[in-house]
């Protein structure tokens, strides 16, 4: 599938892409090896990063629906390329707490330091470019500290756009360097529906994760809101998780999305490229919902863990995009192209000798722990270890004799 908001920008990227190597390269080893890493990680040239690269290709972008002269989007746009690493960093201490967090912000300072340099080459110190900069920093501080005490989506959905409001630093310069800042409201509350529908689609993607964690999450707001409980709040209470997969409240989370979409498509700005990129999350957020509902009604696998323990399974490391399958009990598994979540478990019990005796002696403590499932008081989990000449065949429920109400939470007996 052509995408249109990216591939006509390929050789920009290229170059975009080049010039971040070069700046990360001059860091000490081994933060430049790891510099060099992260930048390969998020290149949509070499893999699929995720969306992120709205944070940097919106001054390409500009070339065409504001003339933007593309030396200097090449140079805004390695500048915000160079920051969006920053916040991807700053963004996962703050949710996931990884345990080399000390590499993280130290290489985010170098970073934000390189950031800032780039920025002042395009901008004098009297611009106006250095005032929407520590406004929109500002809005992202107020935003991630705000999370878990302030219900965003349900205050107005646009606000859950406020923790990547450092992302319109691209727009925003551009527009300054045509001096064209007439068009910033505009164009920055129209890339803003952009964020919001991004934010929702990775909160879908997110929310097993999220409920876990205690991160703040859109999609468990709008359950919450739904069945009329406080929210955020954690541990979420069971009736929300029982919820999740509600083909009702699927359905009326995409539609907000949709009626965005509508807004953002009659503006009528000329950044084409904004528009198709903010359509396709909208279908990719309704392909998710479709494809749940699907297996619902579908024949659906039972047994939560199947097959032999010898499956082999390619070990070259993907971003892993999460799909959703719903087993005959209803519960939920999350399919990881290239590696299953039963080959995930595997590899862990084989590496891991804590958690192989979990599984056995508590397996849904161990699950959610390790992986984020949280399965139900009613749902009975064991495991069973092959041994080198074994092999256990699990048999699923007869469908015929299984009684699931589609309409239901998946997990609801």
């Amino acid at each position: 599938m052509r995408r249109d908001w990216l591939d006509p920008f390929r050789s920009d990227l290229e170059v975009v892409f080049a010039s971040a190597g070069q700046l990360v390269r001059k860091y000490p080893e081994p933060l430049s090896g790891h510099a060099l890493e992260q930048l390969h990680s998020v290149n949509p040239l070499l893999r699929d990063s995720g969306h992120s690269y709205i944070g940097y290709i919106t001054p390409l972008w500009m070339q065409h629906s504001d003339q933007l002269p593309q030396k200097k989007a090449h140079q805004l746009s390695t500048a915000c390329l160079i920051h969006m690493l920053y916040f991807l960093n700053q963004d996962d201490v703050m949710d996931e707490q990884p345990e080399n967090a000390t590499l993280k912000l130290s290489l985010g300072n170098l970073y934000y330091m390189d950031a800032l340099q780039a920025y002042s080459e395009l901008f004098d110190p009297s611009s106006m470019f250095w005032t929407y900069f520590r406004q929109y920093v500002v809005d992202w501080a107020v935003s991630v500290t705000g999370e878990h005490s302030i219900d965003y989506f349900q205050k107005h959905p646009l606000l859950i756009a406020q923790k990547a409001t450092p992302l319109l630093i691209g727009a925003t310069g551009a527009l300054l360097l045509l001096n064209r800042s007439n068009r910033i409201i505009p164009v920055c509350s129209a890339i803003n529906i952009t964020l919001m529908t991004l934010q929702m689609t990775d909160d879908f993607t997110d929310t097993q994760q999220d409920a876990v964690h205690g991160n703040y999450n859109s999609y468990l707001s709008h359950i919450s809101a739904a069945l009329k409980h406080n929210y955020p709040t954690h541990p979420l209470s069971e009736r929300v998780h029982d919820n999740v997969y509600n083909t009702q409240l699927m359905n009326s989370y995409v539609d907000i999305a949709h009626r965005y979409n509508r807004i953002l498509t009659s503006s009528n700005l000329g950044i084409s490229h904004l528009e198709a990129f903010d359509s396709y999350l909208c279908s990719t957020l309704v392909q998710a919902v479709q494809d749940i509902t699907q297996r619902k009604k579908g024949s659906f696998k039972a047994g939560f863990i199947t097959g032999s323990a010898n499956n082999s399974w390619n070990s070259e490391h993907r971003t892993k995009r999460i799909q959703f399958n719903l087993n005959m009990k209803g519960m939920l598994t999350m399919m990881v192209s290239e590696k299953t979540l039963h080959e995930d478990i595997i590899e862990k019990a084989w590496t891991d000798e804590h958690f192989r005796q979990q599984l056995h002696s508590n397996p849904k403590q161990a699950l959610r722990e390790a992986f984020g499932i949280i399965i139900p008081e009613h749902i009975q989990v064991r495991t069973v270890e092959e041994q080198q000449n074994d092999y256990v065949l699990v048999i699923p429920p007869n469908p015929s004799k299984v009684n699931y109400d589609v309409n239901c939470g998946p997990w609801r007996s």
